[in-house]
């Protein structure tokens, strides 16, 4: 009876057991991260009684999990894809809503209505009205692009914050896993005990550990894990390696943990999609943004420094480019010019500085070449100091002044030398020639030229070494020692520059006004002639006019083809040759021209000359400098000289502080001639201009750069979908494995009562018989 008795008693407690585990289940129906158990019962084992083998009832022989072990790692894995392109998504379509395009308040918008506010004024460029208004246009793209580059910027400071928040969050998860190992190694350590509930919380930690960084899992044999993140330990069996994150002003995200060797590049969850968008999203629209700001200001500040303001000049004037100290030896100007930290770069070319008489409105050229690669900042400095009425100087900041001396003022447009022949070297009333040679001169040995005056004859000698480059004597450098020799002032003879050409003249005028080259050996060298050369009291008077619409510098060179006067001499023509020595054109100057009526030569020039004499014989020549860009070389934007904007990027642009206050500095003009607006169209041309640098035009980079980050936003909004459809296919894959479905849980509920029941009353039947075997003894 005893045996019945025992078999009975096990059929009611396994009955128990099950009906206990089916409650749990359904207590913990919506209990996230919760995995339905179920127990696992079998037959006892028999017992050999009478010469039977009787068997020994049910047992219940452990409680376990529904789980899909792979299943779960699909889950966490895809819950670190999704997390990552959440996190990174949210702060796209930040950036997405501060560039607000297209919109009144767009960059698109802004810079079209800059434009727009130069064309209005290009109508009448002293209007003061229109100038204030394109100062306002101006400054309110430029407060858009500071409002935009802030906010980037503290969207990324943002994303730094969030990320370390993150890490903080890892660290806790963390802590609880191992936590959990060590709950769960203690249950399981009794043989045949799973810890299933621990093992719940334990696999939540863990999903939740991957949503926010990437994670490799593997647990060992006495049921703890451990788990890496980048190929370093972050939660061992026991403990932690915490994890921390630094962080720098450029947007970057570094990530590591305790006692690792190397920062940890996490490739998926909240934390990568964070270090995505602060290192390579926003840091690449910034990137962007600093490239359409920078080429804007380029673009402009080219057109606007060779453009002359409303009075005509300069009397001063202050780059706001900085000489950076490179080599840190404590002096700005020794550095040359492609070493000296300017914001922007400096090319081989040419810049022509124009100095005005403010009284006679005469004008004066000088070309510099530069050539950043031999000039220094001090040879650049020292070179507008040549020029006859300006000095320059370079500040303790690095910063170039320029002041012109009194009653004169300077510039650096294009315009057209109305008066081109002032040295009077073309049919001028003084005895003159021109040399028919260019510099530069070779001077390898000493060599004379010998001249007689009205008061003296003598000789000025060149040696090689008087040159900056010896044996090789430029046009400037020959014409300065003549000059030096006193015995020049006291014959009453000057020495002047003609184009490439040396030239030397009486200083008076008059047929009275003669001197001669007689000999030396520097005549060939110059391409001078002896000979006697007379003045005359009738002067050739040259005018040029128009404006010069050529696609090149060029410097044109004025010279009869023969000897005659003016309007008299049949056939008289004069060749107008460009810096190759190719004619440009051939004028007819002779019989039938009218004395001082425009002769076109083309490109936009006209030439008149009035009744005299010229002479190809005795050199007569003239030449002016037609200009289609005063600086090739963009040393003015580097420096900052008559810059209309400021800054190298987005965060730094900025309209020049002079300009704001005085609009009238606005320089409208190409050439200093009134109503002019030639600098104002070449800065409206900047609009349509192809820029090298950006690949395309203004329009066209910001374009593009809108639509990269659309596509970009649209691209992981797609993926996001795909992959939150993915983890919820996979979520509902565990449902099936491993929730708990309340009506079979009911309907095992039913068979275990019914199983209990029969248990029970199998009991009573066995105590029945108990009793009655009782009664018989």
């Amino acid at each position: 009876m005893g045996l019945s008795t025992n078999i009975g008693l096990r059929a009611l407690l396994t009955s128990q057991s099950a009906l206990d585990t089916i409650g749990h289940n359904v207590a913990n129906a919506n209990t996230e991260g919760y995995s339905r158990q179920q127990i696992l019962i079998s037959s006892s084992r028999p017992l050999n009684l009478r010469g039977l083998q009787l068997g020994h009832g049910v047992q219940a022989d452990r409680v376990i999990r529904s789980v899909d072990d792979l299943l779960n790692s699909r889950i966490t894995s895809q819950a670190s894809t999704l997390g990552k392109l959440d996190s990174q998504l949210s702060e796209m379509q930040s950036v997405e809503a501060l560039l607000n395009e297209p919109s009144g308040e767009g960059f698109g918008f802004l810079l079209d209505d800059v434009f727009a506010s130069f064309s209005a004024l290009s109508a009448n460029t002293e209007d003061i009205v229109n100038r204030t208004g394109a100062i306002q246009s101006t400054d309110n793209l430029i407060n858009r692009f500071g409002q935009v580059a802030g906010e980037i910027k503290q969207l990324q400071r943002d994303a730094q914050t969030k990320a370390a928040s993150i890490a903080g969050g890892v660290n806790v998860l963390a802590e609880r896993i191992v936590q959990l190992n060590q709950e769960i190694t203690q249950v399981e350590a009794v043989r045949g005990t799973v810890a299933n509930d621990l093992r719940d919380k334990r696999d939540l930690a863990i999903r939740d550990l991957g949503a926010r960084v990437d994670i490799q899992v593997r647990e060992n044999t006495e049921g703890a894990v451990q788990i890496q993140v980048g190929g370093q330990l972050l939660v061992g069996s026991k403990s932690v390696h915490r994890m921390s994150i630094d962080t720098a002003q450029d947007g970057e995200i570094v990530v590591t943990l305790e006692g690792g060797v190397r920062p940890v590049v996490p490739t998926g969850g909240e934390l990568a999609g964070l270090i995505a968008f602060a290192q390579n999203f926003s840091s690449g629209v910034g990137g962007d943004l600093d490239r359409y700001a920078r080429s804007i200001v380029r673009e402009v500040n080219r057109a606007h420094s060779t453009g002359v303001p409303l009075d005509g000049g300069f009397t001063q004037l202050r780059g706001t480019g900085a000489v950076v100290d490179v080599d840190g030896d404590g002096e700005l100007g020794d550095a040359l010019l492609r070493d000296s930290g300017l914001p922007f770069d400096i090319s081989e070319g040419e810049l022509f500085v124009h100095v005005v008489n403010d009284r006679t409105g005469e004008l004066s050229t000088k070309k510099l070449d530069i050539d950043p690669n031999r000039m220094t900042v001090a040879g650049f400095v020292d070179a507008l100091s040549d020029v006859r009425g300006i000095t320059a100087r370079l500040d303790n900041f690095g910063r170039v002044t320029i002041n012109s001396t009194s009653g004169t003022r300077f510039h650096f447009g294009r315009p057209i030398d109305t008066d081109p022949d002032s040295a009077g070297t073309f049919g001028g009333g003084a005895a003159s020639t021109v040399g028919s040679f260019a510099g530069p001169f070779s001077i390898s040995t000493a060599s004379t030229l010998n001249l007689a005056g009205p008061n003296s004859s003598f000789g000025v000698t060149f040696d090689p070494t008087d040159f900056a480059k010896v044996g090789e004597g430029t046009p400037q450098e020959v014409v300065d020692l003549l000059n030096q020799s006193p015995d020049m002032a006291t014959n009453n003879l000057q020495a002047y520059v003609v184009g490439d050409r040396v030239s030397i003249r009486t200083q008076g005028e008059g047929s009275a006004e003669a001197f001669q080259i007689t000999g030396g050996t520097a005549v060939n060298a110059l391409g001078l002639q002896t000979g006697s050369y007379v003045g005359q009291d009738l002067a050739v008077q040259v005018a040029l006019s128009g404006q010069y619409s050529g696609d090149s510098n060029e410097r044109w060179t004025f010279e009869p083809l023969g000897d005659g006067t003016i309007g008299t001499t049949p056939g008289l023509e004069i060749a107008v040759r460009n810096s190759t020595g190719s004619i440009v054109a051939r004028l007819n100057v002779g019989d039938g021209y009218a004395p001082g009526n425009p002769l076109t030569i083309g490109d936009g020039v006209s030439v008149s000359f009035t009744v005299g004499a010229v002479s190809a014989s005795s050199g007569d020549a003239f030449s002016s400098e037609m200009i289609a860009d005063s600086d090739t070389s963009d040393i003015l934007v580097a420096f900052g000289l008559n810059s209309y904007l400021v800054g190298d990027d987005a965060s730094t642009i900025d309209l020049r502080s002079d300009i704001r206050e005085d609009p009238r500095l606005l320089s409208a003009s190409a050439t200093g001639a009134v109503g002019d607006g030639g600098a104002l169209l070449d800065m409206i041309a900047v609009q349509t201009a192809d820029v090298d640098e950006l690949g395309g035009t203004l329009g066209e980079f910001y374009g593009t750069m809108v639509g990269g980050v659309g596509f970009d936003i649209s691209s992981a909004a797609n993926a996001q979908e795909i992959e939150a459809f993915l983890l919820t296919s996979l979520e509902a894959q565990r449902e099936e494995v491993s929730g708990v479905n309340v009506d079979e849980e009911l309907v095992k509920m039913i068979q275990y009562e019914q199983a209990y029941s029969a248990a029970a009353q199998f009991l009573q039947v066995v105590n029945q018989m108990n009793d009655e075997v009782l009664a018989l003894l």
